[in-house]
């Protein structure tokens, strides 16, 4: 027992806290929940498998030399087993890694016969262990990935402004609802104006029955008034002026003579002839202003239908610059997400750098005064 050579073991803790290695976040598309790993039992054994790893145990084997480590098996190994594999297996059955019960703690420790080689071992595991796991968390392709992409949505970006900037400059567009309130108003107008003028219509119809015009005129030989040149017409002023004078002479005559008498029969005569020929000119009014509002009617008809056209040319036009604004909208989208993905990964990056990682170390190891083999009092 007192004849044995002294082991010595080194020891460490290090503790695992739910970090940023644990957040899901997809490189495509907005997370609006990212996925969190909220199983400590999981992430405990994923850092034990990590510091328990042949590759670890290789890069400090080599790190520190196979001669300092373990010189004896140099010269004591067979010659067809390599001195490097051997000292790899030696190394991780002297290393332990243990999850402390009821904790997020991992007690690291590991055995040599010379202390000062044990604590340096130890430490060095560490470090390395901490860039094992930046590494096994990370992917160091995503930050160029993001940048093809975010320069993609740069590129649509930049496309959608133009086809929409030039979409306004071609048809001039400052407001569509400026637009359509105006060309609105002007058709509440000019229905108006085209059911005032089929009213007219209709009385004017209804008149020309109700005088009961039996004219052998052709409505083309009609000629075209207003109702400014009927009012100021002098043929049927003249008309209405000599109808009252013979009405007045026919007075007169009647004082003078019997009704049967020639001068009262000529004088009634001329007063019916005046008569006839104000109900034809009446009629030929009625007939002259009939066309009149027809033909307005059939103006406002072509003006509301030109309108309408206008109208619909607005809505087709508003529908292509909506579908402009929505395509614009989601470019502006698309290219704020990869921003902020891609400014998130180059954050990402430079934490991996500087080696900041979930990952503390609460207890660091030292030079063991005593070794822990072998144990005398109970081998006594």
């Amino acid at each position: 027992t007192f004849r044995m050579t002294p082991i010595y073991e080194a020891n460490t803790k290090l503790i695992v806290k739910p970090g940023r290695e644990y957040i899901h976040k997809s490189e495509i598309g907005n997370d609006i929940l990212p996925v969190i790993n909220n199983n400590l039992e999981e992430m405990l054994n994923s850092e034990t498998g990590i510091i328990t790893s042949r590759d670890l145990a290789e890069k400090v084997v080599t790190t520190l030399g196979l001669e300092t480590m373990y010189p004896d098996s140099i010269n004591t190994d067979p010659a067809d087993v390599n001195p490097l594999d051997s000292a790899v297996l030696r190394f991780m059955r002297d290393l332990s890694a243990e999850i402390v019960r009821d904790s997020s703690i991992i007690n690291v420790s590991f055995q040599h016969h010379d202390p000062q080689i044990a604590a340096r071992s130890v430490k060095l595991l560490v470090e390395l262990f901490k860039e094992k796991h930046l590494q096994t968390f990370s992917n160091p392709n995503t930050t160029l990935f993001l940048e093809e992409k975010l320069e993609t949505y740069r590129k649509k970006l930049k496309e959608s402004e133009d086809r929409l900037k030039a979409f306004k400059q071609k048809y001039k567009i400052s407001s569509f609802d400026d637009q359509r309130n105006l060309l609105l108003d002007q058709r509440i107008k000019l229905d108006t104006s085209l059911k005032m003028a089929e009213n007219r219509i209709g009385e004017l119809q209804q008149k020309l029955t109700s005088m009961n015009m039996k004219t052998q005129t052709n409505p083309e030989d009609i000629p075209f008034y207003t109702d400014t040149e009927f009012k100021g017409s002098d043929i049927i002023d003249d008309a209405r002026a000599r109808l009252l004078s013979l009405q007045q002479r026919e007075n007169e005559l009647k004082r003078q003579y019997k009704d049967h008498s020639r001068m009262v029969t000529d004088i009634r005569k001329e007063i019916q002839f005046v008569k006839d020929f104000l109900k034809e000119q009446e009629a030929l009014k009625a007939m002259a202003l009939l066309q009149s509002q027809e033909a307005i009617s059939i103006t406002i008809k072509e003006q509301l239908s030109k309108l309408d056209k206008k109208i619909q040319v607005l809505d087709l036009r508003e529908d292509g610059l909506r579908n402009l604004e929505r395509e614009l909208t989601i470019s502006e989208d698309n290219y704020q997400i990869y921003v902020e993905k891609l400014e998130e990964a180059r954050i990402s990056d430079e934490m991996d750098r500087q080696k900041i990682a979930s990952i503390s170390v609460i207890e660091e190891a030292i030079v063991p005064i005593r070794p822990v083999k072998p144990r005398k009092k109970v081998n006594v």
